[in-house]
């Protein structure tokens, strides 16, 4: 109906969380592709599922790979973003590690790297105030980046994008082909980066 409507229209995209494709069954998901359902937007944020379960996403990495894979046998192109910093210094590693095999597993189109930003609003403020979550120092949110893309397995071509405002160093590349350069830019520039722990911004945010 959009495309009758408008006759110019070029393309339609949807955000859909891992819980929204799953519900919708392989058939429904073509004949949105039919209708012309391009390309649907997922955050991933993290594929530790202690990760996910901090921060409430509702979802788990195993749901989170399926409904991944759905959109892409449905046809459509697939958006995904993750979050550095997420699982603050108390689980950086376990973060990294597993975003990246939950990348690996879905394979998506396109992937975006966010970094963290924890407003005085949020529930996660006070655990920081609290000394329970430890925000990544700006060092640290370019060392998780570099785990992440370290351990990426990808056998199909990923445009790979960390140019957000958020994030501190703007890298970029399709994988794998482009991996090893991205990998020799956050080499070239984590020793230059401060390592001490993050101060609020005017803001008042971490």
């Amino acid at each position: 109906k959009c495309y009758e409507k408008f006759p110019n229209l070029n393309r339609i995209g949807a955000y859909a969380t891992p819980a929204d494709l799953v519900r919708k069954t392989p058939e429904e998901l073509k004949r949105l592709r039919e209708a012309g359902l391009a390309i649907v937007y997922m955050g991933i944020e993290s594929g530790d599922d202690e990760v996910l379960k901090l921060v409430d996403k509702g979802t788990t990495a195993a749901l989170t790979i399926e409904a991944g894979k759905k959109a892409l046998a449905a046809g459509m192109k697939l958006s995904t973003m993750i979050l550095l910093g997420l699982g603050g210094q108390e689980r950086t590693k376990e973060h990294a590690l597993h975003t990246a095999q939950v990348i690996s597993a879905i394979n998506p189109t396109m992937l975006s790297a966010l970094s963290l930003i924890i407003p005085r609003e949020v529930p996660l403020y006070q655990d920081v105030v609290n000394g329970t979550f430890t925000p990544l120092t700006a060092r640290g949110f370019l060392q998780e980046l570099d785990m992440i893309l370290r351990h990426t397995e990808m056998t199909k071509p990923c445009i790979f994008r960390s140019n957000h405002v958020s994030n501190l160093l703007p890298v970029g590349g399709t994988l794998p082909m482009d991996k090893e350069k991205m990998l020799a830019t956050l080499e070239r520039y984590i020793p230059q980066v401060d390592d001490t722990l993050p101060l609020l911004n005017d803001n008042g945010n971490f």
